[in-house]
């Protein structure tokens, strides 16, 4: 089979030393496996301080992840949180010339672009955050829009030329998590061409059996028109997966069980790979 999968935060787990449950190894068992690495900064972090860690993540996924390319896996760089760009848009034009093809804008907290999920009724983006979606659309980096609040959310929707990207959130209506995103909010990402990534992690499925619960949220999300626009993003290495789901190898049992749901083959290579590769493809080289 095929996969791609639109967010993890192995660079960091490897750059800290600590144990990834990403296996490179394991790749070889898909025909072509895409992932995307984030390199990620937790809020409140001081801009020299910010630079120093990201180069270091970044000297990581050259040393460690690019060395592990083979025929049939791609890997891609992103970042997470954009308080890596400090408060100058020039440094969004170094990372773009180093191969970085998405930014999740904000994390949990408040940084120089905009507001995260900690603030569900605060404000939208700042000055500098819709100066960076305007350099974003000119660079061809795509915005993600997860982790960021509600308002913000729809600034990024109206002011961003290109679709945008929602790496890893779950429908609010099933999972009434702050990262998931509402009926409302995926409507018009959908509408917008913009993507949901569906992601792993059980505080943001519910509770219950973790297969059944990503059928469900497949099934939401298809609803809303999403056949077209919707993958996973699993959050590997950013959050505690159950064990039925915690790694790359168990992907295929999941694919199986969707397909014992009623999803037949065209729609599961869909979901799994080509919805990815065709949005990639069409905001990055159209």
């Amino acid at each position: 089979m095929n996969c791609f999968d639109l967010h993890c935060d192995t660079v960091t787990a490897l750059a800290e030393g600590k144990e990834t449950s990403f296996d490179f190894k394991k790749t070889a068992i898909f025909e072509n496996y895409t992932q995307c690495f984030a390199i990620w900064l937790s809020d409140g972090i001081a801009p020299e301080e910010a630079s120093k860690k990201s180069d270091g993540y970044y000297s990581c996924f050259k040393g460690h992840i690019l060395n592990c390319q083979r025929n049939g896996f791609e890997p891609i760089l992103t970042l997470e949180n954009a308080a890596i760009l400090g408060d100058s848009i020039e440094n969004l034009y170094l990372w773009k010339e180093r191969g970085v093809k998405s930014v999740t804008l904000t994390w949990n907290g408040e940084n120089a672009l905009g507001f995260g999920s900690s603030f569900p009724d605060g404000d939208g983006l700042k000055i500098f955050g819709k100066e960076a979606i305007s350099a974003m659309n000119e660079c061809r980096i795509i915005c993600d829009v997860s982790h960021i609040n509600r308002k913000g959310f729809f600034d990024c929707l109206n002011l961003s030329k290109e679709p945008v990207i929602a790496t890893h959130s779950n429908c609010k209506k099933l999972c009434a998590h702050p990262r998931n995103l509402d009926d409302e909010q995926i409507r018009a990402l959908f509408s917008s061409g913009g993507f949901l990534g569906l992601c792993y992690y059980p505080l943001f499925l519910g509770n219950g059996d973790v297969f059944e619960l990503v059928y469900e949220h497949i099934y939401h999300a298809l609803e809303l028109g999403g056949e077209d626009l919707l993958g996973f993003g699993s959050d590997f290495d950013g959050a505690k997966m159950d064990e039925k789901l915690d790694s790359i190898e168990k992907i295929p049992l999941l694919r199986s069980f969707l397909e014992s749901k009623g999803f037949d083959e065209p729609l599961l290579e869909k979901i799994f790979y080509k919805n990815c590769k065709n949005f990639f493809n069409n905001v990055l080289h159209n």
